[in-house]
């Protein structure tokens, strides 16, 4: 159970940063089902585009973050480490793309507005 969440993890991360950065580049629009939705990303083109350059570096790193607190804890359980520790280290991961989220949505907000 622990390794499904931690790929589960894993793999949010990793689009969660795409899709960020398919918006900073202006591949993916604006719109209201995918990327940093909030008012003032919302507001035009070119915020749309601005907000997501300016979340892309704090996404990374909770993604970052995420990828390698996810990793490790798939190889403790695979090698039978530790499963308490395994099941810590899934906690972190959670803990750090929920922080990178947040923390991109607010740089994200703050460069959006013109």
């Amino acid at each position: 159970m622990t390794t499904a969440v931690a790929i589960l993890f894993l793999i949010l991360a990793v689009l969660g940063v795409i899709t960020i950065a398919l918006a900073a580049a202006g591949i993916l629009g604006r719109n209201r089902i995918i990327g940093i939705r909030t008012a003032a990303t919302l507001s035009s083109d070119q915020a749309w585009k601005r907000a997501h350059r300016a979340g892309l570096l704090p996404a990374g790193a909770g993604a970052s973050v995420c990828a390698l607190f996810a990793i490790t804890a798939i190889v403790l359980v695979e090698t039978q480490r530790s499963e308490i520790v395994a099941e810590v280290m899934v906690g972190c991961s959670i803990a750090a793309i929920l922080a990178g989220g947040v923390w991109s949505t607010i740089r994200a907000s703050r460069h959006a507005a013109p």
